[in-house]
């Protein structure tokens, strides 16, 4: 490396190395692997009008992800724009006449935001018994989130949903 050359070590790397190797006792083998699971900080916009969803949501999501939240459609705009995150979990049934379907389709519209994965979250199915998923979306919609999940969800199945949706969205971006 040359003389004064600056290192690029992401700050979120350099958090984990150290609580790796910090205090005396011994560590065991999960916290290296929670290290590789997210080279870099990866964060996840939540938006739900549900005060207990965005909590367990947030909880069952962070760690390893860093999460952020909103109450409605307007704001969660907002902050897909400027916070930027890797994924975004949607409530469908939202008050405010802004539902979780146009709110998605004005991600889709905007060139910031519209690679981002979206991942929907819904009780349509289990209250109404109605069909509904990602491919009706497309149907009517013209497109598709990337998953579309029936509450109630155990934490398992969503960061095994995480996962997936982040895997594709990168490789599409």
């Amino acid at each position: 490396m040359p003389h004064g050359a600056a290192l690029d070590i992401e700050h979120s790397t350099v958090q984990n190395l150290a609580q790796l190797f910090a205090g005396s006792g011994a560590r065991n083998g999960s916290d290296r692997e929670n290290i590789t699971e997210t080279p870099k900080e990866q964060k996840i916009l939540v938006v739900d009008d549900d005060e207990e969803w965005r909590q367990f949501l947030s909880d069952a999501l962070s760690p390893p992800y860093t999460v952020v939240a909103s109450a409605n459609g307007d704001e969660a705009l907002a902050m897909a724009r400027t916070a930027h995150p890797s994924l975004i979990f949607l409530d469908v049934m939202m008050p405010g006449g802004r539902d979780g379907f146009a709110i998605f389709c004005d991600l889709r519209k905007d060139p910031a935001t519209r690679t981002i994965p979206v991942i929907m979250l819904s009780e349509v199915v289990w209250k109404t018994e109605l069909p509904f998923g990602g491919e009706s979306m497309e149907r009517y919609l013209g497109a598709a989130p990337t998953a579309f999940l029936e509450k109630p969800i155990s934490a398992e199945r969503l960061l095994a949903e995480v996962r997936k949706a982040l895997d594709e969205g990168s490789s599409d971006r």
